[in-house]
């Protein structure tokens, strides 16, 4: 269908733990590091990350570019 806006699925962080078989503390430290990007949702006293498909492919490429 044309001008359809694909949807992206963001993940929280147990999600991308889970996908990568890795500690959730892993995730929130690549999310730290920048080396993950993720987008902050809810105020800053209590915000939770989510990252979408496209983050976590680009995430993996840069891996395996290492």
């Amino acid at each position: 269908q044309h001008g359809m806006v694909r949807v992206m699925r963001m993940m929280r962080v147990s999600e991308v733990a889970e996908r990568m078989s890795v500690h959730d503390e892993t995730v929130r430290r690549w999310i730290r590091s920048g080396k993950l990007k993720s987008v902050k949702l809810g105020p800053n006293t209590n915000s939770h990350n989510r990252v979408s498909e496209e983050m976590l492919e680009q995430f993996i490429r840069s891996l395996s570019n290492e």
